[in-house]
């Protein structure tokens, strides 16, 4: 019946909280005590950029939220990289931007840079969101940082782990 698959799906979503709550800390632990190992291998950029956009479309269809992707043309279009890691680092930025966007829409852009003579991938992603204040900014990347607002705290989703495991795999990648 309806109310017993309510109850189940309820109960699936409940453990893949759960689950991905436990896979961050665990990474946050590996990542803080420079256990982390990394895979390379040989992916196209452009399927883990669709790989984002088809994992959030739900979320995304469901808030009427637009998402587009700005990829610099002169990145090659596969990469050495790990390509979980690299989505990981992607899907907690893209769920920071729907928490926080209710209108509008989010762009992920990716650019090469080069800096002495080295070449980069530059990964950003960009809503239309609340926004974040000057004195708040230093917040974000702090283990299980998160942003108060008025004494209340501003989301009550997550447990602040995401960006900070980002910026660490970032440096890792590196």
């Amino acid at each position: 019946d309806q109310k017993s698959l309510h109850i189940l799906k309820n109960a699936k979503l409940s453990g893949e909280v759960l689950l991905n709550l436990v896979n961050n800390v665990l990474d946050a632990a590996k990542l803080r005590s420079e256990k982390m190992e990394l895979a390379s291998i040989e992916v196209n950029f452009d399927s883990i950029i669709n790989k984002v956009f088809t994992i959030n479309s739900e979320n995304l269809k469901r808030g009427g939220i637009t998402a587009k992707a700005e990829i610099d043309k002169k990145l090659p279009k596969s990469l050495w990289i790990d390509p979980s890691r690299i989505l990981q680092i992607f899907m907690n930025l893209m769920s920071n931007a729907l928490k926080f966007t209710s209108k509008g829409g989010i762009t992920i852009s990716a650019e090469q840079l080069i800096h002495s003579q080295e070449e980069y991938i530059q990964i950003s992603i960009h809503d239309t969101g609340i926004g974040i204040k000057e004195e708040d900014k230093g917040k974000l990347f702090k283990m299980f940082g998160k942003i108060e607002q008025s004494n209340t705290i501003v989301n009550r989703h997550g447990v602040g782990l995401g960006l900070n495991i980002s910026e660490n795999l970032s440096k890792l990648l590196c």
